[in-house]
C-alpha cells in the first residue's frame, strides 16, 4: 500500500499527511479545552521535514488553507513550530 500509487501520490505520502493532519489538529483541540498539547515530540520534529517538503511551494494567504508561516520563540516545541510553520500563530 506504501508503494502504490494512488493518483499523483504514493501511499506513503498520504499516511504522511494523515499522521500530520492529526498532530496538528490535535494539537489545535488540546489548546483549545486546555490540555497539554506537546504529544509525540519525535513525531512531531520527524513531521516538520515533510509538511515543508509537502507544503512549501503551496500558495499561502490569511484566507486560503495555509495562512504563511508565524514565528515561534527559539525554544519552541517541535509541535508548535510544525503549526507555526502551516499558518498557525503560536502564543
Amino acid at each position: 500500500m506504501l508503494k502504490q500509487r494512488y493518483g499523483p501520490a504514493p501511499g506513503i505520502r498520504l499516511v504522511e499527511q494523515l499522521v500530520i493532519e492529526m498532530l496538528v489538529h490535535g494539537g489545535d483541540l488540546a489548546r483549545a479545552i486546555g490540555r497539554p498539547h506537546d504529544f509525540v515530540p519525535d513525531l512531531a520534529e520527524s513531521a516538520l521535514p515533510v509538511v515543508r517538503e509537502i507544503y512549501g511551494d503551496l500558495p499561502r494567504t490569511t484566507a486560503g488553507s495555509f495562512a504563511p508561516p508565524q514565528s515561534v520563540p527559539e525554544d519552541a516545541s517541535a509541535l508548535d513550530r510544525l503549526a507555526a510553520y502551516l499558518g498557525r500563530t503560536i502564543s
